[in-house]
């Protein structure tokens, strides 16, 4: 796993998009920094959308739907895909303050 993408939170849109091939396996987070204000970041789970279809495909494109936390970065390893596809990686995040926090990235497969 040589790349990790990691892109701050925006609370609005999507935090970003990442084009990548069907065979490559990266880490993809996204660093809720400026959202925990000194709370901590407890817990990071992702679900990934096909854009084609809005067919669910997390088990497919991730090797596992509970992501890493560390310090302010929840992040879940991406993979496979098929080409031509784009899908929406929506992240759930909880801090210790038991906030949720949600965001999005773009996951675009050549």
């Amino acid at each position: 796993m040589a790349r990790t993408y990691i892109f701050n939170a925006t609370g609005t849109a999507c935090a970003g998009s990442v084009t990548k091939s069907t065979a490559e396996r990266f880490a993809l987070g996204i660093n809720m920094a400026r959202q925990l204000r000194g709370a901590t970041l407890q817990t990071a789970v992702a679900v990934v959308t096909d854009l084609a279809d809005n067919s669910l495909v997390t088990s497919t494109l991730l090797l596992s739907a509970n992501g890493l936390v560390t310090g302010t970065v929840g992040e879940v390893t991406v993979r496979a895909g098929t080409t031509g596809h784009r899908y929406r990686v929506a992240f759930t995040l909880r801090d210790n303050l038991n906030r949720l926090f949600e965001e999005c990235i773009l996951l675009l497969v050549r």
